[in-house]
C-alpha cells in the first residue's frame, strides 16, 4: 500500500468486510507480495492470544513474528547501494 513519496507497507489482512468505515480514507492495494497467504489461521490467532495475554498491540507481535523480509521499510533504504570506507595513514604526522 503506498503511503507518501514512495513509501510502501506491508500489512496482514485479517477479514475482510463490504462497509468502509466512515471518516477513515482507504488506500488502494498496489501489489500482493505472494499468490498464497503467508501465514496461516493458527498464526493468527496466536498472535492474538499473545497480544491479549502480554497486553502488547497487535501490531507489535506481528512485527516481531513476521520474517523480517516481509516487514515494512522504506524503498530506499532496502536498495541502498554499497558503500566503502577508505583509511589513510598521514606519513606527516612525525613532523609536528
Amino acid at each position: 500500500v503506498p503511503f507518501g513519496k514512495r513509501k510502501y507497507y506491508t500489512a496482514v489482512v485479517l477479514r475482510l468486510h463490504h462497509k468502509p468505515p466512515k471518516g477513515v480514507e482507504i488506500k488502494e492495494i498496489h501489489s500482493l507480495t505472494d499468490s498464497h497467504p503467508v501465514v496461516n489461521e493458527h498464526q493468527i490467532r496466536l498472535w492474538e492470544w499473545i497480544s491479549f495475554y502480554y497486553l502488547s498491540p497487535l501490531g507489535d507481535v506481528y512485527k516481531a513474528a513476521l520474517p523480517s523480509m516481509m516487514k515494512p521499510q522504506d524503498l530506499e533504504e532496502r536498495y541502498r547501494s554499497r558503500t566503502e570506507t577508505y583509511i589513510r595513514l598521514n606519513t606527516g604526522i612525525h613532523d609536528i
